[in-house]
């Protein structure tokens, strides 16, 4: 299944060559130590002027879920895409839009390219400037977070892939199956040395 892009004008390459600031499995001690999984579970898109740009629905679907966490992805919206004859389909996540922007109801109807809500900056976000963002524009945080879970008649394919079931985004959006998979390789070295770091310690005591 090929998804279209949710900012339609964004350019999906990481910044400073595209309106990614932040991509899949990114800044694995940040979302380890607050979610307790591999990195960032999705990617962001961002750019000037972003604040209440339409987001748009990536897939015909159905609205799964539209709910507000102040302390994770803010203002949310969730679509599932259409089944497959096998019972698969995309459950996806959009994030940190504008409170009560959204344009659609829990269980209506979506069709591709359709606007479903507004870019905004709600919920726990990360800005320019930051250690995690590096030097990409902040924007106080105004972003769209984008996550895809692969799923099979209600649930996750793969819930123990350490990101608990998301996939990189980039592999429905441009056939990207590399980018996302050599930052968990990253992660994986990171584990591996603070063990190693750890049992150093140990030893010398």
């Amino acid at each position: 299944m090929k998804l279209q892009n949710p900012i339609t004008g964004s350019v999906l390459k990481k910044w400073p060559a595209g309106n990614i600031y932040q991509g899949f499995a990114e800044n694995f001690r940040l979302y380890n130590q607050r979610y307790g999984i591999l990195g960032h579970g999705g990617i962001d898109i961002s750019g000037v002027n972003y604040w209440g740009k339409p987001v748009v629905a990536s897939c015909d679907g159905i609205i799964s879920n539209i709910y507000y966490n102040s302390q994770t992805g803010g203002q949310i919206v969730s679509i599932d895409s259409d089944k497959n004859e096998k019972g698969d389909y995309l459950h996806i996540v959009y994030g940190h839009l504008i409170k009560n922007s959204q344009k659609v109801i829990i269980g209506g109807r979506v069709k591709v390219g359709q606007e479903i809500a507004m870019c905004g900056n709600t919920g726990f976000v990360i800005s320019g400037g930051t250690k995690f963002w590096g030097n990409a524009p902040g924007n106080l945080g105004t972003h769209l977070h984008f996550s895809v879970f692969e799923m099979n008649n209600g649930v996750a394919k793969n819930p123990n892939n350490g990101f608990k079931g998301a996939v990189s985004p980039l592999i429905y959006l441009t056939n990207d199956y590399i980018t996302g998979y050599d930052q968990i390789l990253t992660n994986l070295s990171i584990i591996l040395r603070d063990m190693l770091n750890q049992l150093l310690k140990f030893k010398g005591r």
